[in-house]
């Protein structure tokens, strides 16, 4: 017969290991690991630039979202073959893991793909939208990239690796 308390120590002890478990892939160390590299984004993009938000459409994506109108200042790739003077994203407000497109007011770099909609979608949410500042990108999202670099060199090195993947 097994002791009520062997038991319960045995449960404890399972218990402590879940919680590590969980607690190492929901780590600070973990996410970063998660996060995207910079020659995924362009493979899996069909449209990269930088620019930023123009205006917001009245067009909604149903319940889920908008559309809002991207001013491309300078264009890295675009596979679509469409020449727009400004670019439809889809601002999924669903997706809790990417901006809020309508907000977001200063430049950034986008890399985006179609999908089934009439706009282009962030092919890595959060990822997918590198802010600006100052001259500088903001990379510390993309794996391998450093904090922050100068906006050419990092337009630089995304043109590189368009141009190797053509």
């Amino acid at each position: 017969m097994r002791s009520p308390g062997l038991l319960r120590k045995a449960r404890l002890a399972l218990l402590i290991v879940v919680a590590l478990g969980l607690s190492a892939i929901f780590s600070p160390a973990h996410a970063k690991l998660a996060s995207v590299e910079l020659m995924q984004l362009v493979e899996e993009s069909t449209f990269i630039a930088y620019g930023k938000t123009q205006k917001v459409d009245r067009e909604t994506l149903g319940k889920r979202g908008y559309v809002v109108r991207f001013k491309p200042e300078v264009i890295l790739k675009n596979t679509q073959n469409e020449h727009w003077e400004l670019v439809p994203l889809c601002n999924d407000l669903d997706d809790v893991e990417s901006y809020d497109l309508r907000t977001y007011k200063e430049p950034y770099i986008i890399f985006a793909s179609k999908q089934h909609a009439p706009c282009l979608f962030p092919v890595w949410g959060m990822y997918s939208v590198i802010a600006t500042e100052g001259g500088q990108a903001l990379t510390s999202s993309i794996y391998g990239q450093p904090k922050k670099q100068a906006l050419r060199t990092f337009m630089d090195k995304i043109r590189t690796l368009v141009d190797e993947t053509k």
